[in-house]
């Protein structure tokens, strides 16, 4: 017996300098051979410390609204898809849960409630204004991130009211105040005795900018049109006449989405109005619209933009490279670089951005709070160096604890017949105007929502 015993240490010994000279661990020991106990893996991977940071994602590639909305997600799940393939944040991957709701705000809430459910909810994006207003209550409770950028609630623009909405993007009022600073432009600096007409679907989001342009008409002496739009946006043919016949509008600036737009193009083609006098807010008209209407007879139109179109950058070239030649790209590859698809890749770069931020300071795991900290310390350098190269589609982006918007800065982009293109560098505009009204809208909705402030 104890011969055997011998035996068993002198073969341990062997082997176990073995693996050493191979750099290998260590051999089990004689009682676990023995014993025909399994051996452990040589370099066992080690697991995440966290199994995924979970973004929900209102998405809608159905309903009127499918055409616009579906960019949009495709670059939101590709961006995804190459963080995670870059070794996530910190070893752990992301989630973005697209969940499918036709852009309607009941199923936007439902959307919420499921990312909630995972546990590891760390922010959400409703790609909706009625979703936005509806979920921002329930984030002040569950402390989750907000993203909402360019639409949703202007006034979240105020980081001290709002601790968890976050646009990174301009408002619609910055929009607005930027479009009216560049028609200004373009009238020789003078918009006295101007008319710019606002034509709006009749909803929350159409009517957003009315307020702003209240206060500018006066102050720059132009006379305010309003074209209001009923709901869907599908007939438009008595607006259009009077827009042709009796008010001939200098400008006209489009607050529309989905269907509408290509039946207002339709309108304007129709009627005789100038493309080259439309400038439409971020998501009106847009290249799926101009598209679905007439590309050749579409050109001029224009629209503002807060991400720049295009794939001549390095971060859409990966993704081509890495997800669609190999044939694991969300969608159709002709959407990649399209000002709806860059904006997907852009909401969840920022999003990393600010985790990775937020990683460096309190480490794994994070959370909606944690990743508030984050977003509010990007800045062109921060974005540059966690972004994973979406800081190459926006403006330089500064947030703060105070400021959640980043100043507002946006393209204006023209269709050229095949393709938006870049007609200026980054502008802004009526700072003081836009500022007093996020003040005075802030102050509101806390007056009217007390008990999200008690402590």
């Amino acid at each position: 017996m104890r011969a055997k015993v011998l035996s068993l240490v002198l073969l341990f010994l062997l082997v176990a300098v073995a693996a050493c000279a191979r750099g290998q661990a260590p051999a089990p020991t004689p009682t676990q051979m023995a014993a025909g106990e399994p051996a452990e893996e040589a370099s066992p991977t080690p697991k995440p410390p966290v199994e995924s940071y979970v973004i929900g994602f209102s998405a809608y590639r159905t309903g009127p609204f499918g055409r616009t909305g579906t960019p949009f997600a495709n670059g939101a799940v590709d961006m995804e898809k190459l963080v995670n393939l870059k070794g996530g944040v910190g070893g752990v991957p992301i989630d973005v849960m697209d969940i499918e709701t036709g852009y309607e705000t009941p199923r936007g809430v439902e959307a919420y409630e499921r990312a909630k459910a995972t546990g590891r909810m760390v922010a959400f994006i409703p790609l909706s204004t009625g979703t936005t207003y509806a979920v921002t209550p329930k984030a002040f409770e569950d402390k989750v991130v907000v993203l909402h950028t360019a639409y949703g609630i202007s006034a979240a623009a105020d980081g001290e009211t709002f601790p968890y909405n976050f646009l990174a993007a301009p408002t619609y009022w910055s929009g607005d105040a930027a479009i009216i600073k560049w028609i200004q432009e373009q009238e020789g600096g003078s918009l006295k005795g101007k008319k710019i007409g606002i034509l709006y679907l009749d909803i929350d989001y159409g009517r957003e900018t009315l307020p702003l342009h209240e206060v500018l008409a006066p102050k720059l002496g132009y006379e305010l049109l309003k074209y209001p739009i009923p709901w869907p946006g599908l007939e438009q043919s008595a607006v259009w006449t009077n827009i042709a016949e009796r008010d001939k509008p200098d400008w006209l600036i489009w607050r529309l989405w989905g269907d509408s737009t290509p039946t207002a193009l339709r309108e304007a083609a129709r009627v005789g109005y100038p493309m080259d006098r439309i400038v439409g807010t971020y998501w009106s008209p847009v290249a799926v619209d101009v598209l679905a209407f007439n590309p050749e007879k579409s050109v001029g139109v224009k629209h503002i933009e807060f991400v720049t179109p295009g794939t001549d950058f390095p971060v859409i070239q990966e993704i081509l490279t890495e997800l669609y030649d190999k044939g694991q790209g969300a969608g159709a590859r002709d959407q990649v670089g399209m000002e709806l698809y860059n904006r997907g890749v852009y909401n969840v770069g920022i999003l990393v951005a600010g985790m990775q931020i937020a990683l460096e300071e309190f480490g794994h795991p994070l959370d909606g709070e944690k990743l508030a900290w984050g977003l509010e310390r990007v800045t062109p350098e921060t974005l540059k160096k966690y972004g994973m190269g979406v800081a190459d589609l926006a403006p330089e982006v500064t947030l703060s604890d105070k400021d959640h918007e980043g100043r507002g800065f946006v393209q204006v982009v023209e269709w050229d017949g095949t393709q938006f293109k870049p007609i200026t560098d980054w502008i802004s505009g009526f700072r003081e105007e836009v500022d007093a009204l996020v003040k005075q809208a802030a102050q509101k909705f806390k007056e009217e929502n007390p008990e999200l402030y008690q402590e």
